[in-house]
């Protein structure tokens, strides 16, 4: 009976786990634009190995696109901070970009 319970907890962990992960999908283009601004980003920041970004919303079309969203990373005195950008990512063709990132 302790087995069986154990199972149905576990088994309920895990739906709960599910329900929580991130289900955010992408197309192709936004997940290329994500990519060339998220390296545009890292390029301004003062411990780029440290950077975790989230909230990414991409907007706009072929061939301009804005992303926005944060990156917690540490500052030169070593503390996680949380800045936002906006990035601005215009397809030149191929799978290349103009990217121009502003950090708030």
């Amino acid at each position: 009976m302790n087995t069986t319970r154990a199972a149905l907890a576990l088994a309920s962990l895990g739906l709960v786990a599910a329900c929580n992960a991130d289900t955010t999908h992408h197309s192709a283009d936004e997940d290329q634009v994500i990519e060339v601004c998220h390296n545009r980003v890292l390029g301004q920041l003062k411990a780029p190995a440290t950077a975790d970004f989230g909230g990414d919303s991409v907007t706009g079309g072929e061939p301009t696109y804005t992303d926005t969203g944060y990156v917690d990373s540490e500052n030169s005195f070593g503390a996680k901070i949380r800045t936002e950008y906006v990035c601005t990512a215009r397809h030149t063709g191929g799978v290349n970009f103009s990217v121009r990132a502003t950090l708030l």
